[in-house]
């Protein structure tokens, strides 16, 4: 029987190149079979999948038009990249057509036909079996957002494992999270994000979400957190959903139960877009708070208006390799910004007003610190979307001259901590 499904061309596109950041390259792939997607075509709905056993990723397309039910689901492999490539290449219309001929193989728009294989080789990653063990939800977008502001703290180049990730730490009640914490650092600084839960999602997936232990925390490997945020940032995700769970597999002798996360993007009504899974990173992750100062000490904070947004983006964009700091004086209220360059001696990047309302504790007071600027402005572009929080302002706190220097955003969803620059 020909199948042929018809399905919206820029989610098909943005899915595979999902997929791919998921699956294994050539030189990286254990298995050869790794290098192919998974595809399912049952009811309507075409199912396309990738793994690379670490971690997998399942996305869910429902057919604008379809041609010839098919009796029973047609499942296969196909190569990704040629998949990919083929998508890519097709005229820039709204949907694009995925056939699957009697003869086999599946064909692209007309492109092409892709040879398929069986897909009794392709490892299983589905987690439905596996029980929740902690369950947050929120916005899509807020969680993209999230995972972008911590991404570049992680190490993927460290002996310790655990620096390559970003550690999720789920706050509240087990079953439904009021608060997720991201944390990512490689030594040097440190990226605190926070997402609020405020959603609620269709009653199907909401039934999934069982009670379970306290304080819960998983180290999410940094290629998954990429893969999942492209999925998160793809268009219309203001309007999705996302639920991030800890589920877990009773091992069949007495060892420790296998913990996974799961995380699934819905839209309002609860209909799946996609799915992904992910094993735990090897490693101890560091106490990060211990790092921060304590919450009632604000010796050293001091308030500042969103026009410090651009002066110190100027200072981190010009401080040049001989020497990365980007010097902060506040000074009777008033804050400047400068940079240092060995050839060129100091230069006057801009000056921002202190608050006239500063929150509760914050000084007003002479305060001097040097910021590595190659680590600094990976952070103002890492947040330069939370547009919401520089318009409130900033928060600065660095209680010890020589101890960390604490960076706030004035919403209060994103935090930064980096050790200042040696005293040269």
């Amino acid at each position: 029987m020909n199948v042929k499904f018809r399905v919206d061309r820029g989610r098909l596109v943005a899915a595979l190149a999902g997929l791919a950041k998921v699956a294994p390259t050539k030189k990286t792939a254990r298995k050869a079979v790794l290098r192919n997607a998974r595809f399912c075509c049952d009811r309507g709905v075409l199912t396309v999948e990738a793994t690379d056993t670490d971690s997998a990723a399942v996305f869910y397309l429902d057919a604008l038009e379809l041609a010839a039910q098919p009796p029973v689901p047609i499942a296969g492999l196909v190569d990704l990249s040629q998949f990919h490539r083929l998508a890519r290449e097709t005229a820039r219309t709204p949907s694009i057509a995925v056939q699957f001929p009697a003869a086999g193989g599946l064909r692209v728009d007309g492109l092409g036909t892709l040879e398929t294989k069986p897909d009794n080789e392709f490892p299983d990653f589905t987690l439905d079996n596996w029980q929740p063990a902690a369950a947050f939800t929120c916005n899509a977008a807020a969680l993209a957002a999230a995972i972008r502001a911590v991404e570049f703290a992680t190490d993927t180049d460290s002996s310790r494992y655990a620096l390559g990730g970003i550690r999720l730490e789920f706050i509240g009640r087990p079953d439904q999270a009021a608060q997720l914490n991201l944390i990512a650092t490689d030594g040097r600084r440190l990226a605190i994000a926070r997402v609020a839960a405020g959603l609620t999602v269709g009653e199907e997936l909401a039934a999934e979400l069982t009670r379970a232990a306290e304080s819960e925390w998983f180290t999410l490997p940094a290629k998954a957190a990429a893969a999942i945020l492209a999925a998160l940032s793809q268009k219309g995700g203001g309007d999705r959903v996302a639920i991030v769970e800890i589920v877990e597999q009773a091992a069949a002798d007495d060892s420790p139960a296998q913990r996974r996360l799961r995380v699934t993007i819905a839209d309002r009504a609860g209909n799946v877009i996609a799915v992904f899974g992910s094993r735990e990173l090897e490693g101890r992750f560091p106490k990060w708070r211990d790092v921060l100062p304590a919450d009632s000490d604000t010796g050293g904070t001091i308030a500042a208006d969103g026009k410090a947004v651009d002066a110190l983006r100027t200072a981190a964009r010009l401080s040049c390799d001989e020497n990365r700091g980007a010097t902060v004086i506040f000074r009777g209220g008033r804050g400047f910004v400068i940079y240092r360059n060995r050839a060129r001696g100091v230069r006057f990047c801009g000056w921002f007003n202190a608050s006239t309302s500063p929150p509760p504790g914050c000084r007003r007071e002479s305060r001097r610190f040097t910021i590595d600027s190659r680590y600094f402005g990976d952070w103002l572009a890492a947040t330069e979307q939370a547009a919401a929080g520089f318009a409130c302002g900033w928060l600065f706190r660095q209680p010890r001259a020589d101890g960390p220097i604490v960076l706030k955003t004035g919403c209060g969803g994103f935090e930064y901590v980096i050790m200042p620059l040696a005293k040269q």
